[in-house]
């Protein structure tokens, strides 16, 4: 999808779309085509190259693709913008150098250009694309889980929603774990929420969570009996290696609090690879109170170019594990006996992210 906007055109360091929104720019430009493709602007610069403009909402610049010639005009051809670059280059001249035939002895044959020959804006890394700055996100993977053993069903879903600032700053909501399982034996569920906020570099990102969670293992107190707590303080770390869109590792560990200690929760990761500009592969897993799970999958775009109103949806299948805790027979005193059951099985995996 493409559109050229004839009416719009530079006037000093001012562009005017036909709509009559202005967008003062930093750079100036001579009167020169401008093409939209997929909500970005490329305007034709001549010797300053080519500039691109985000025009979704607000206009606001980009940045300048420098090439070298003037850019005297743009085209597209599939689905991609190319710039059209001339150069004047200059050659010394020796006396020795052997003399062609003249002009006119040299017979003359129409040359066809391909697209191929036409300079074009770099275009971005498959592994380590560029960081996408004042994007947000919502995501929910669900993992139905058939239960062997028994009759049921249970799932392990992941729900999430992030902002991404312009500075490399990351601020975000997880629910996870999000399991459980309803059987002809017992019913068991939990579930935790972490709110987290995380340098978030192009390449890498850090960061540290603060939450609550459900337990899914009996806590005993310093007589050894089992205590009623079925729920702790969750402390989370997060680290990224790697590009958001692109190759990437994904590491999140948790800590609750039990018995005023620190207790290991439990560990999710996540390897991506990319395997075209819309497709990658991964692998995930992880054990948790709650829920244990490993996976394969595929994860494809399929809406947009991977900036905002973009769509990605995961396919996946592996298998898994839901946890909790259940009431059985009085220990004595008064005091109820707790124990952890388990369910797994086979599990398939859908998931969806909306780039707001």
């Amino acid at each position: 999808m493409f559109a050229t906007l004839s009416l719009a055109a530079y006037l000093g360091s001012t562009l005017t779309f036909p709509d009559g929104r202005v967008l003062d720019v930093d750079v100036s430009c001579d009167p020169a085509s401008v093409i939209v493709l997929e909500d970005i602007a490329y305007a034709a610069c001549d010797a300053e190259g080519v500039l691109a403009v985000d025009v979704k909402e607000a206009p606001r610049v980009l940045g300048l693709h420098r090439l070298e010639g003037r850019v005297s005009g743009l085209h597209v051809s599939g689905g991609r913008v190319w710039a059209e670059v001339t150069r004047v280059e200059a050659y010394p001249l020796e006396r020795t150098l052997a003399l062609a035939p003249a002009p006119s002895e040299v017979p003359t044959q129409p040359r066809e250009t391909a697209a191929a020959d036409v300079a074009a804006p770099a275009t971005p890394s498959r592994f380590f694309p560029p960081r996408q700055g004042g994007v947000g996100s919502v995501a929910l993977t669900a993992r139905p889980l058939l239960p062997l053993g028994t009759i049921g069903a249970g799932v392990i879903a992941h729900a999430s929603t992030s902002y991404h600032f312009e500075r490399p700053i990351e601020v975000g909501l997880v629910v996870e774990p999000l399991a459980g399982a309803l059987t002809n034996d017992r019913n068991v569920g939990s579930v935790g929420v972490t709110g987290f906020v995380a340098y978030d570099h192009a390449y890498f990102a850090l960061g540290l969570g603060l939450g609550v969670t459900s337990l899914s293992e009996v806590v005993f107190d310093g007589d050894g009996l089992p205590t009623s707590q079925d729920r702790a303080l969750l402390i989370a770390q997060l680290a990224r290696i790697g590009a958001l869109d692109g190759l990437h590792l994904v590491v999140r560990n948790s800590f609750a609090v039990i018995e005023d200690e620190f207790d290991y929760n439990g560990t999710v990761v996540r390897l991506q690879v990319p395997v075209s500009d819309s497709i990658s592969v991964f692998g995930g897993g992880g054990g948790a109170q709650g829920f244990a799970f490993g996976e394969l999958g595929v994860r494809f775009r399929a809406l947009g170019s991977g900036a905002a109103d973009t769509l990605f949806v995961d396919l996946s299948a592996g298998g898994g594990r839901v946890d909790g805790t259940i009431d059985v027979d009085d220990c004595g005193l008064g005091v109820p006996c707790r124990s952890t059951d388990s369910y797994g099985g086979p599990l398939v995996g859908v998931g969806l992210e909306y780039r707001l």
